[in-house]
């Protein structure tokens, strides 16, 4: 084959109902261009690993596979998946999602190829939310008021959760995204952060400009359980907190406005202050509650219940249907933005 101009990017540990149209997806792509497909696979013990073998056998020329006789871990896995490619750009997609459109990188790079100031093209995506057997169209269209492309500073925009991409959506140039693996591996590295393409895009925003295509090209699948969905409240919120320990971090380390640092801060320790009040964690939710009023100079009512409830257990019994009820009414709100996008199968 000749050398590749970009290569797919799959990581995959127990995806068995899934890796089959991750691998389709990237290999049904119609592109003017070679491309390698590079599957980093993490010793599964469902019968992945032995779908992951069977493709490469099939399409030994197109597709190569990473992996070693011992579980590495995402970011690792991740890690040498990236060593491996060779391409000029790098596309993404994990194991359990999949790209819907056959013209995706062909669209993608022609935008780079065209445009040397872009480093990162992603896209809107459809959302299959697995357990419900339900299928969200073009889910940016549907939640943003406006396009990505309409924001003036999308490092503040990421920061502030204003500005999200979906990873299976991302086409980059390689020698910048590991310019930035090199620059941010100490957080990459931390194992208490629990994800890996929200450093990588905080610090990319820095170094290029980001395009967004508004064509669905993609569907990130939710399931019940995974890196970044969970059933357990707990594990729910360790990862909320990690993602917004992260934006934090580059608030702190990196010039942004004040206000928007501020927002941050308020972001996290809101966080810290909710997950104490379900763990009935007082020393925590006084942590938090100190900083929110140091950050703000005051607390709203609803920091309030919440650090009582965490600290004073009979508080929590009597305002706990007002925080049931207000959170009753977000999910009414989300829900009701959605209620005209089209369900059925693509």
């Amino acid at each position: 084959m000749a050398h590749p101009l970009v290569s797919v990017h799959i990581i995959t540990y127990n995806h068995k109902p899934y890796i089959a149209q991750a691998i389709e997806g990237a290999l049904q792509q119609r592109t003017s261009f070679p491309f390698e497909i590079v599957i980093g696979e993490d010793c599964s013990t469902d019968g992945t690993r032995e779908i992951v073998f069977a493709y490469q056998k099939r399409y030994p020329k197109a597709l190569r596979v990473v992996t070693s006789d011992h579980n590495v871990g995402a970011f690792a896995n991740s890690s040498r998946v990236h060593a491996a490619c060779s391409g000029k750009y790098i596309a993404y997609c994990d194991g359990d999602d999949w790209w819907h459109h056959s013209r995706k990188l062909q669209k993608q790079v022609d935008y780079l190829e065209a445009h040397p100031k872009v480093g990162l093209v992603h896209s809107d995506h459809d959302r299959h939310l697995t357990e419900a057997g339900t299928m969200i169209r073009d889910y940016m269209r549907v939640y943003e008021r406006m396009s990505p492309n309409d924001v003036t500073d999308v490092f503040s925009a990421i920061l502030l959760g204003r500005y999200w991409i979906a990873t299976c959506t991302v086409c980059a140039r390689m020698d910048l995204v590991m310019q930035t693996f090199q620059q941010e591996r100490s957080i990459l590295e931390d194992p208490s952060l629990l994800l890996a393409d929200l450093p990588c895009w905080l610090n990319l925003c820095r170094r290029c400009e980001f395009f967004f295509l508004e064509e669905s090209l993609a569907t990130y699948r939710v399931l019940a359980e995974s890196a970044s969905q969970h059933r357990s409240r707990m594990d729910a919120f360790r990862f909320h907190e990690s993602s917004q320990r992260v934006r934090l971090l580059f608030a702190e380390r990196y010039d942004c406005p004040p206000a928007v640092r501020q927002a941050v801060r308020t972001q996290y320790y809101t966080t810290l202050l909710n997950g104490a009040y379900h763990a009935g964690d007082g020393d925590l939710a006084r942590h938090a509650f100190d900083n929110l009023r140091n950050v703000q100079n005051r607390a709203s009512l609803c920091n309030w219940l919440y650090f009582l409830g965490a600290t004073h257990r009979p508080s929590k019994r009597l305002m706990r249907p007002f925080l049931q009820l207000r959170r009753a009414v977000l999910r009414w709100r989300k829900a009701y933005s959605i209620r005209k996008s089209k369900t059925a199968p693509r």
